[in-house]
């Protein structure tokens, strides 16, 4: 199937005002309450090998790249421009199979989810594939006295695990859009096919949201959202081994929920413990938390704070933790503001113990956020996005535009010491004039792939990119898929 590229042009005051979740970390007023819902009368199937709507989303022949950096940018739908949570999911195996997927919204009322595939370590990729479509779902939501607009979104996400590729999604039931379903299906032959989807969550969930999935080698899968079932946002977890079985994660300080905007992580240790990370919302303070349900559990742990109580926010950062686990220790890196900026700090901790010591990524002026992680050859890394501001502004200003002259990078550090020191941060792939957001970092072999949403006056694109990390720097290749 052919297609053409679509480069939307707006001016750049509007780049500015749709970059302000970039720019300042998506700090929004708190949770709003549900008012009334609405559905469209169109239902459809959201499943199979549905084709996109070809002037909206890009697909290309891939490149063959044979630098340092390969790079290769996939342009998004016009639809996609006011996107501000739009993140592309990544999984790799050890026979330099690695994949893409990513959720746009391909029409007025259809997301769909778009995966592409190399079999070389990242030098190449095939051409975008559609595997999901789901109708949209909107609702109205009362925010301090106004009415605000929510839509459904997929909450695509993509492991590598047991020999298989694993593909989670939310989607809107056929007969009433209103029935929101996480679901997951498999593929044993690379992402080419996949298997019938299994529903994760039950008919009681209410919108999973900010979903976060996990697998291990010994087949058990996991997942965790935030589900509106009980009037406020709160964790559940779905845990599958030969049934699912799904149950919630923590209630919330006196039943109250937690941060309802923040993404949330977990981890399936080989093992077989259930580990869920997120921002908690107690007493005004936003800041990291585990609750934990061993092997052999039928319910989770009472949650066990990562830090003292610090960061006091009247809002949602739209900005959660990022997981790993090597061996028996627990990885783990977030945003915190307590200091006044938004700034990435990282944690460690035995399992078991549960005691962490932490400490900030790389102090500096610059904004960050949206960190994710990886154990590579050279090390510990860890990738996150950085806006450079002109100005200034205190982390509890709620912030309708980016400042003038901002932009915003996908920066890395290694650690070689296992999480003792860090190296100086790099950045990944310089463009001017581009807000570079929330990326995903995977290793397989010597090689690292990155992969971000990036904003520009030409319009919106998914940008993945693959190197060898180190401290020199080498030529850049872009291929511009078309």
């Amino acid at each position: 199937m052919s297609v053409k590229q679509n480069r939307t042009m707006f001016p750049l005051l509007i780049i500015a005002v749709l970059a302000v979740g970039l720019g300042f970390g998506f700090l929004l007023p708190e949770s709003e309450q549900e008012t009334s819902s609405e559905t469209s009368s169109e239902t459809i199937s959201s499943s199979g090998e549905n084709e996109a709507d070809e002037s909206e989303i890009l697909k290309g022949e891939p490149t063959s790249l044979a630098s340092q950096q390969q790079v290769h940018e996939f342009m998004l739908s016009k639809y996609d421009i006011k996107d501000r949570l739009q993140a592309p999911a990544m999984a790799t195996d050890d026979q330099g199979h690695l994949w893409v997927a990513w959720e746009s919204q391909v029409n007025e009322d259809e997301r769909a989810i778009f995966l592409v595939t190399s079999f070389d370590h990242g030098k190449t990729f095939t051409q975008p594939k559609q595997v999901r479509k789901s109708r949209i779902y909107s609702w109205d939501a009362a925010m301090r006295g106004r009415t605000i607009k929510r839509s459904s979104r997929m909450w695509v996400n993509l492991q590598f695990a047991d020999d298989r590729l694993l593909l989670s999604w939310v989607e809107s039931d056929r007969e009433d859009l209103s029935q929101l379903k996480l679901m997951f299906a498999e593929s044993s032959d690379h992402g080419k096919t996949f298997s019938d989807a299994i529903q994760l969550s039950t008919a009681n969930a209410v919108r999973p949201t900010f979903v976060a999935f996990n697998a291990n080698d010994q087949g058990q899968v996991a997942a965790t959202w935030l589900d509106y079932r009980a009037g406020v946002q709160q964790p559940f977890a779905a845990i599958s081994n030969q049934e699912v079985e799904e149950q919630r994660v923590y209630a919330g300080p006196d039943n109250a929920g937690i941060c309802p905007c923040c993404n949330l992580e977990i981890n399936v240790t080989d093992k077989g413990q259930t580990i869920v990370a997120f921002r908690n919302s107690i007493n005004g303070y936003r800041d990291m938390w585990l609750a934990v349900r061993g092997a052999d559990e039928t319910q989770f742990s009472e949650p066990i704070s990562v830090v003292e109580p610090r960061w006091e926010f009247n809002g949602c950062p739209h900005d959660g933790p990022s997981l790993l686990i090597d061996g028996d220790q627990i990885h783990m890196v977030w945003m915190d503001a307590h200091t006044g900026i938004q700034q990435v700090y990282y944690g460690q901790a035995t399992i078991g113990e549960w005691k962490f010591t932490t400490k900030p990524i790389h102090q500096s002026t610059a904004i960050q956020g949206h960190a994710s992680l990886t154990q590579s050859p050279q090390g510990l890394l860890i990738a996150w996005d950085e806006t450079v501001a002109s100005s200034s502004k205190n982390d509890g200003e709620h912030s309708h535009g980016a400042p003038s002259g901002s932009s915003s990078a996908v920066r890395m550090v290694i650690s070689q010491n296992n999480g003792e020191s860090f190296s100086s941060p790099q950045t990944v792939l310089t463009e001017s004039g581009e807000f570079q957001s929330r990326p995903s970092v995977k290793s397989h072999g010597d090689l690292t792939t990155f992969a971000w949403s990036s904003l520009s006056e030409n319009g919106k694109k998914m940008v993945i990119t693959t190197k060898l990390p180190s401290t020199s720097t080498g030529s850049t290749q872009v291929a511009i898929h078309e």
